[in-house]
């Protein structure tokens, strides 16, 4: 789970004119948003994907074609998270009249104080870290938003923590069949942008874990 940036001036012409917040505007834009992988897991998006409500359309009915409360989402996160949505404080369901809808999601984050992490907002990278197996944590034990948000969307399903170890191996099983290790090692460092899978796991790899990597598998002439 990385932090994207939405331009909320960039509304999608289906929604501005009344269309299904599912439309195709909307799915091309939060496509180029979110490098099409889902806004949880990070998993690449192929056809099997949702236009997920953060804030759950069945209790939030005039949010439901609100931009800034629109993510591009698997279907595994979808059905996990499904509309199950807690908050620290009184949660606004009702129509807020002097906020715009398209940008409502700011003032409400910090009047409900919701625990799921909101990747358009919230910086996933300040809490959490992952184990060189795959496995995310929290920074801190004690952050409640953290561990509610890995297990809501099940971010340690073991299909996820699989796929994201399986980088590591792949990079080491690369290195020992190549002559230019120093090439190789450099190209892994630079696959940490977003538009990767698992640019967040990649991320902290390359940034705590790679040099002990090295060390512990590779022999470098």
């Amino acid at each position: 789970m990385i932090k994207v940036k939405k331009d909320l001036s960039k509304i999608p012409d289906c929604l501005k004119n009344g269309g299904a917040y599912n439309c195709e505007d909307v799915k091309t834009e939060l496509k180029k948003v979110y490098n099409k992988k889902c806004c949880y897991c990070e998993t690449k998006l192929t056809k099997n994907y949702a236009i997920e409500h953060f804030r759950p359309k069945q209790d939030y009915e005039w949010l439901e074609k609100s931009w800034s409360n629109l993510l591009l989402v698997c279907n595994s996160c979808n059905s996990s998270k499904g509309k199950r949505f807690e908050t620290e404080n009184t949660r606004l369901i009702s129509e807020i009249v002097n906020i715009e809808v398209h940008e409502s999601a700011e003032y409400l984050n910090q009047e409900e104080g919701q625990l799921l992490f909101h990747p358009e907002y919230d910086n996933p990278e300040e809490y959490f870290k992952f184990e060189k197996s795959g496995k995310i944590l929290s920074n801190n034990k004690d952050d409640k938003r953290a561990d509610y948000t890995i297990k809501l969307v099940k971010l340690n399903h073991i299909d996820l923590v699989e796929s994201r170890y399986e980088i590591i191996e792949n990079f080491i099983k690369e290195i020992n069949n190549q002559v230019d290790v120093k090439n190789i090692i450099s190209n892994f460092a630079k696959k940490n942008m977003p538009d990767y899978e698992f640019s967040a796991y990649r991320k902290y790899i390359v940034k705590n874990h790679l040099s002990e990597i090295i060390k512990d598998n590779i022999v470098i002439n």
